[in-house]
């Protein structure tokens, strides 16, 4: 007699993190952090209800979120969005901006700087 076999009712693996320090978007603008970003990777799927995968990167503290069908293309968002978001947040009068945007214009004003582009 066979034992059953075990299939896991979720394609969604463990969570885990990596440091990054260096946001680089695709026409080359650079942005450095002077602390490790904490980045959470979640990959889900495939399985046999979605034969595509999708990789999501996270970092709540920035409010940056980003998604693709592999790691580097949602890499490359995540990117992306620091960059856009560090020159929005630099150039923000702090007084037009509510207490959740001006905290993370604060983020950005003290831990992040701008690199000449590569």
């Amino acid at each position: 007699m066979h034992s059953p076999t075990y299939k896991p009712t979720s394609s969604i693996r463990a969570p885990h993190r990596v440091p990054m320090w260096m946001f680089v978007s695709g026409d080359g603008r650079r942005v450095l952090s002077s602390r490790p970003v904490d980045v959470e990777i979640i990959h889900e799927g495939p399985d046999e209800e979605s034969p595509s995968s999708t990789v999501l990167l996270s970092c709540p503290r920035l409010h940056v979120f980003s998604a693709g069908a592999d790691y580097k293309q949602a890499e490359d968002d995540f990117h992306d969005q620091v960059v856009h978001f560090y020159h929005l947040y630099s150039a923000a009068d702090p007084e037009s901006l509510d207490a959740d945007a001006a905290a993370i214009k604060a983020l950005y004003d003290q831990y992040f700087e701008a690199s000449p582009a590569l």
